[in-house]
C-alpha cells in the first residue's frame, strides 16, 4: 500500500500513519497501549506497508519518546524503528541538540551515528567528524573538539581524539590539545569536567607586586571521579621562588567526606637588581640584608621552609550522630597573612579539634577533643570535654520547664611560644534551670531559678587541693507586642505602600547571680564559667517596626531597636544605667537599604562606637544581588570607634554596556593617614572570554597588578587577591 501526500494535507497523512501503525501493532499481536506510535510530518510522506517503511521528504518532523528529529529526507523502518536521515539533520532530546549532515538513528533506543556532527549541551559546544549516540544520555565523539564558544569558528577549543558526553552530568576527553585559534598552547592527557561545576579546569594568573616581584599563579583542577577531585597549585614568585600545593575534596561514602588543603615552599628572599622592580620595593628585606652573619655570597638567597596543612572532615554516622574533624598546621604565624591574606581576614581560627555529637530527644550529647597544633598560638586545650546539653522540656504536665548543661573537661591553657607557661585544671560543671512560662494579661512572662555547681581539682594557689563552688541564679523575662494598622495606600516616590502596620515590642529581662561560694579570683579563667561573679541587673529593650505589604508578603520598611542595661547596687558606683545601644534599618525599596548601629556612653556623653551602611543595587526592574550581572552596585560603610580606628569602605560596580564593566573599591583609615587599600578592576567582554585587569594597593603590602582571562561559562576563577565591600545582613523578617 502506498499513500502519497501530493493529494492530501501532510497533517492528515500524519494522522493516517499513526492509525496505520496502531493497526499494524494490533495485527502483530500487541496491544495498542504497548506501542507508542511514530508521528511523521512532512511535505511528502509515503507508507510502504509491504516493506514496513515510511519515506518522507521536505520539512520532516518526527517526535517519539521525548526525542525530536527534523531533517530534509528520511527513511523509517516501522518494525525496527531505525531512521536514516539526510540533510540538515537535527536531533533534540532533553538537555542537548545534535546537528549533522547524515544520521542513522533508532527512535526507540535513541542510539545512532552521525556524520559531520555538532553537539550543544550547555555550557559546551562540540563538533566531530563522527559522533555516536550510545544511549539516550551518552554521546561519544571521534576526532573532534569541544568549547564554550558558540561561534562556527571558536576562539578557543579543546581538540581531542575521543570525547564522551554524559549529558547533563560531565564531559570526559582523552589526548587533548588546548587550541587558541589555530595554535596549540598546551597538552592534557586526560580531562574531566562535571557539568554541575562552573569553575574552570585551569587558571593562570600573572602579575607583579612589591613583595613578590613578577609572579605566575596557576591552579590545575583534576577530577578522578565524583568521590575524589580538587586542584593542584603550581606557583612562581620572582622574589620567593617556586611553591606548590593541592586541594582535594573527597567522599568515602562509608566514613563521610572532607576537604584537604596543602601548600609548601622553600622560600628564598631574593634581592633583585632591576630598577623597574626596585621602584616598587624600596627597603624590602633590609633587616635581612643588614645582618652581619649573612655573607656577601648568600645574602640574596636566605631560605626557609614555609607551609600549611588544613583538613576538614565530617562523617554523618546516622541521622542523629556526626563526627567532625578539623586539623590546621602552619609553619609560622605570618604564613597566612603573607600568602592567603583574604582567607585569614575571614577570621580563620586555625584550631584543631575532633567533635562527636549525638542528638537525643530533648538533649544533645557531645565529646570534644581540642589540641594545639601551632606552638606560636596561645590556646586552651580541651582533652577532652564531655557535655550533655538538655533543651527546655516540660516536666510532666506541671507547666514547669527544665533545661541544663553538664560537662566534664580537662583544660590546658598554653601560652604562645617561646613561652612555656601552662595552666592545667580538671573541671566538672553542671547548670540546672527551672522556668515557668506564662502569659499574664497581654504580657508574656518567664520567671526562672537556676543553680550551677562547679568542681575543680585545683585552684590558683594549690597543685592538689580541690574546690567546690556553687552559684545561684534567678530572674524573669517579660515582653509584649502592641500594633496598629493605618489604612494608607500610596505610590508616592514609588514606595508602593499598601497599608502600614506599626509594631511596638517592649521587653524587660531581670537577672540576679548570687555571690559564688568560692570567689572566681581563686581559679584560672579558662572561659566564662570560671569568671562568674555577683550580678544584679535588668536589660530593657524597645523595638519599633513599620511594615507594609508588597505582592501579598509582609515587608519591613523601618526597624528601630533601643536597649540598655540597669545595674543594681554596684560597688562603689551604686545603681546606674549602662551604655545605650541603637540599631536602625530602613528598606524603602528592594534596591536600597540603609543600616546603622551605635553604642552611646552615657557617662562620657559621647558615642563609643557606630557603624553606618548604605547599599544600592540595580533598579526595581533589574534588581539582582551582588555577584550577579547587575547594572550597578554601590556599597558604602563607615566604622567608628572612639579613641581607636575609624574606617570607611566603599565599592562601586558599574556596567557601561554589554562589553565593559568596572569596579572601584576603597578602604580609608583616619589614624593611619588616609587610604589603607585601593582596588581597581576593569572587565572586558571578549565573547566567550572575560578579561580582567586588576590593580591593588595595600599599605604595608605594596602594589600589585595582575591579568586574568576567565571563560565566561566558568566565572569562578579562584583568584583570592581582590577585595570587596561586604554589605551587612538584613534583620529578621518574621514576627
Amino acid at each position: 500500500m502506498r499513500l502519497n501526500s501530493n493529494f492530501l494535507n501532510n497533517r492528515v497523512i500524519a494522522a493516517l500513519i499513526q492509525v496505520f501503525l496502531i493497526s499494524y501493532g494490533s495485527a502483530s499481536g500487541f496491544c495498542a497501549e504497548e506501542i507508542e506510535p511514530i508521528i511523521v510530518d512532512g511535505d511528502k510522506v509515503e507508507v510502504i506497508s509491504g516493506e514496513n517503511k515510511i519515506l518522507a521528504e521536505g520539512n520532516i518532523v518526527i517526535v517519539h519518546k521525548g526525542s525530536k528529529l527534523t531533517c530534509d529526507k528520511v527513511t523509517v523502518n516501522t518494525q525496527t524503528k531505525d531512521a536514516h536521515a539526510f540533510g540538515n539533520v537535527r536531533i533534540e532530546s532533553e538537555g542537548s541538540v545534535i546537528l549533522a549532515d547524515e544520521a542513522n538513528y533508532n527512535l526507540d533506543t535513541q542510539k545512532g551515528t552521525m556524520d559531520n556532527a555538532r553537539l550543544t549541551s550547555l555550557p559546551f559546544y562540540a563538533s566531530a567528524d563522527l559522533m555516536e549516540k550510545i544511549s539516550d544520555k551518552e554521546v561519544r565523539m571521534y576526532k573532534g573538539y569541544f568549547t564554550t564558544c558558540d561561534r562556527d569558528k571558536p576562539h578557543y577549543r579543546l581538540k581531542a581524539k575521543e570525547i564522551d558526553f554524559a549529558l547533563g552530568e560531565k564531559v570526559t576527553a582523552r589526548g587533548i590539545d588546548f587550541m587558541l585559534y589555530n595554535s596549540s598552547l598546551a597538552y592534557l592527557p586526560n580531562y574531566v569536567h562535571p557539568l554541575n561545576d562552573n569553575r574552570p579546569r585551569v587558571t593562570v594568573t600573572p602579575g607583579m607586586s612589591k613583595d613578590w616581584g613578577y609572579y605566575v599563579l596557576s591552579a590545575w583542577r583534576y577530577y578522578l571521579n565524583e568521590d575524589l577531585r580538587g586542584r593542584i597549585h603550581l606557583d612562581y614568585r620572582e622574589r620567593k621562588d617556586f611553591a606548590s600545593g593541592f586541594d582535594t575534596k573527597y567522599e568515602t561514602h562509608l566514613f563521610g567526606e572532607g576537604f584537604l588543603r596543602t601548600y609548601y615552599m622553600n622560600e628564598r628572599n631574593v634581592e633583585l637588581k632591576k630598577p623597574w622592580i626596585n621602584s616598587l620595593s624600596e627597603n624590602i628585606n633590609e633587616e635581612i640584608l643588614k645582618k652581619e652573619d649573612v655573607d656577601e655570597k648568600n645574602r640574596n638567597t636566605v631560605e626557609r621552609e614555609r607551609y600549611r596543612i588544613s583538613l576538614r572532615h565530617k562523617w554523618d554516622m546516622d541521622e542523629d550522630t556526626s563526627l567532625k574533624l578539623e586539623y590546621s598546621r602552619l609553619s609560622d604565624a605570618n604564613f597566612m597573612n603573607d600568602y592567603f591574606l583574604r582567607e585569614q581576614e575571614k577570621d580563620v581560627t586555625n584550631t584543631s579539634y575532633l567533635l562527636f555529637t549525638r542528638l537525643m530527644p530533648f538533649s544533645t550529647f557531645s565529646i570534644l577533643a581540642q589540641k594545639r597544633t601551632n606552638r606560636f598560638m596561645a590556646e586552651t586545650e580541651k582533652l577532652p570535654e564531655v557535655k550533655w546539653d538538655i533543651s527546655s522540656t516540660e516536666i510532666g504536665e506541671t507547666k514547669l520547664y527544665y533545661s541544663g548543661v553538664a560537662s566534664v573537661v580537662n583544660l590546658n591553657s598554653k601560652a604562645a611560644a617561646p613561652s612555656d607557661t601552662t595552666n592545667h585544671v580538671s573541671r566538672i560543671d553542671s547548670y540546672s534551670q527551672l522556668s515557668y512560662p506564662k502569659k499574664i494579661g497581654f504580657v508574656e512572662t518567664s520567671p526562672y531559678v537556676a543553680l550551677r555547681e562547679t568542681y575543680y581539682d585545683r585552684d590558683r594557689d594549690s597543685e592538689s587541693d580541690d574546690a567546690l563552688r556553687s552559684t545561684f541564679y534567678t530572674g524573669i523575662d517579660m515582653s509584649t507586642k502592641f500594633y496598629r494598622i493605618f489604612d494608607a495606600k500610596t505610590d508616592f516616590l514609588k514606595l508602593d505602600i499598601n497599608k502600614l502596620r506599626h509594631v511596638i515590642t517592649p521587653s524587660v529581662s531581670y537577672g540576679y547571680i548570687h555571690e559564688p561560694t568560692v570567689p572566681s579570683s581563686k581559679f584560672f579563667a579558662f572561659d566564662g564559667i570560671d569568671s562568674i561573679a555577683k550580678s544584679n541587673s535588668a536589660s530593657l529593650g524597645l523595638e519599633n517596626k513599620l511594615q507594609t505589604k508588597r505582592s501579598g508578603k509582609s515587608v519591613d520598611l523601618v526597624r528601630f531597636i533601643m536597649d540598655t542595661r540597669y545595674d543594681f547596687h554596684l560597688k562603689p558606683q551604686g545603681s546606674r544605667f549602662g551604655n545605650i545601644n541603637f540599631d536602625f534599618e530602613a528598606t524603602p525599596y528592594e534596591w536600597m537599604r540603609f543600616e546603622a548601629d551605635s553604642e552611646y556612653d552615657k557617662d562620657d556623653r559621647a558615642f563609643k562606637a557606630a557603624n553606618f551602611d548604605l547599599v544600592l543595587m540595580g533598579d526595581k526592574e533589574n534588581h539582582k544581588t551582588e555577584g550577579d550581572d547587575y547594572k550597578y552596585f554601590f556599597g558604602a560603610g563607615y566604622r567608628y570607634q572612639r579613641n581607636n580606628r575609624n574606617q570607611f569602605t566603599g565599592q562601586l560596580v558599574y556596567r557601561l554596556n554589554e562589553d565593559w564593566k568596572f569596579r572601584v573599591y576603597e578602604r580609608w583609615e583616619r589614624e593611619t593617614g588616609g587610604v589603607r587599600e585601593q582596588n581597581y578592576i576593569i572587565y572586558k567582554n571578549l565573547h566567550c572570554w572575560q578579561v580582567e585587569i586588576n590593580y591593588n594597593v595595600r599599605r604595608g603590602y605594596g602594589e600589585e597588578i595582575f591579568l586574568v582571562f576567565r571563560i565566561k561559562a566558568f566565572p569562578e576563577n579562584g583568584v583570592e587577591f581582590s577585595n570587596g565591600y561586604h554589605a551587612p545582613k538584613e534583620g529578621s523578617q518574621s514576627y
